[in-house]
């Protein structure tokens, strides 16, 4: 026999998500957002759709490339969880990260440290050495649960209402074709770190950058920039960043516009060939979440004009 909660504890559990901070109630992930269970899911469930709804309501910024920017993606109570499970490092990040040993010389993505999940994967997998795994293994259920949660049809529906060249690119309608995957990225990029003009990778259907935490409320230093190619870059030059996953030099684009590091905002855009974007080298670290749909078709489809 399957046990279902009553209605009124569903109402119950409702109301003390979206009014805990009037009543005072100071949540952490073990109280809002427990174990594998059905109240987990009933909490994850509300917070999905109050993010489905931010994004639903946003506009859509059309230079230099259709993208959104929502402020307050995640409900409050959520993005608490968020910010307490955000990527765990050894090294504080007071220590000089520009020291032999956290980098290469010139090499400033060995500034970045990362660690993927997916809704499937039981543990998540980190991608550098000075990563606590024992934390991050820590935190494998509230992502998983995370995951569940909002790696979902409805999502790729709310985009592609926005993104016109997603659903030209990979004709979604009412649900999302197989051969796609979502995957998570928990992100620290330490101070110096810096990723040149790129319009992203080729397996990338869509693109959502969730800014989490950084030193300042609102931060022009952690920005992701946008840009428009320089008329004299070379056309052939750029048809091959285009359909690869190099990076161009900032000399041979223009910055137009600049969206800046903000707790609890989402940059969003399904990659198209006009979706240069980039960091310029940042003066702290910064923490996101980067989550991605993902064509993983062994033919690709090529990417669409915006």
């Amino acid at each position: 026999m399957t046990f279902d909660f009553p209605v009124y504890t569903r109402w119950l559990l409702w109301f003390l998500l979206f009014n805990e901070g009037k009543l005072g109630i100071v949540a952490d992930a073990k109280h809002m957002f427990p174990g594998e269970n059905h109240s987990s899911a009933i909490l994850f469930r509300q917070a999905f759709l109050y993010t489905l709804r931010q994004i639903e309501s946003a506009e859509v910024i059309a230079e230099p490339f259709p993208h959104l920017v929502v402020d307050d993606v995640f409900h409050p109570s959520l993005f608490a969880q968020l910010r307490a499970y955000t990527l765990p490092l050894k090294v504080a990040d007071t220590e000089d990260p520009s020291s032999e040993a956290h980098t290469k010389p010139h090499s400033t993505e060995a500034l970045r440290f990362s660690a993927r999940f997916t809704a499937r994967a039981p543990h998540l997998q980190p991608h550098g050495d000075i990563i606590d795994v024992d934390k991050l293994q820590a935190s494998s259920r509230f992502w998983r649960n995370f995951a569940h949660a909002f790696f979902r049809n409805e999502l790729v529906q709310a985009f592609s209402s926005k993104f016109d060249s997603l659903k030209r690119r990979f004709t979604f309608d009412t649900d999302v074709p197989s051969g796609f995957s979502w995957t998570g990225d928990l992100t620290v990029d330490r101070s110096g770190y810096s990723i040149g003009p790129h319009p992203d990778s080729l397996n990338k259907a869509l693109t959502t950058i969730y800014y989490i935490s950084g030193n300042k409320r609102t931060s022009s230093d952690l920005a992701t920039q946008l840009y428009t190619p320089k008329e004299s870059f070379p056309a052939l030059k750029l048809q091959k960043l285009v359909n690869n996953t190099g990076h161009g030099s900032v000399h041979d684009f223009n910055r137009v516009d600049t969206v800046d590091f903000r707790p609890n905002r989402l940059l969003a855009f399904a990659p198209c060939i006009s979706s240069w974007h980039g960091v310029e080298r940042t003066q702290e670290s910064r923490n996101t979440l980067q989550v991605f749909l993902r064509d993983t078709h062994k033919t690709v489809s090529p990417k669409l004009a915006c």
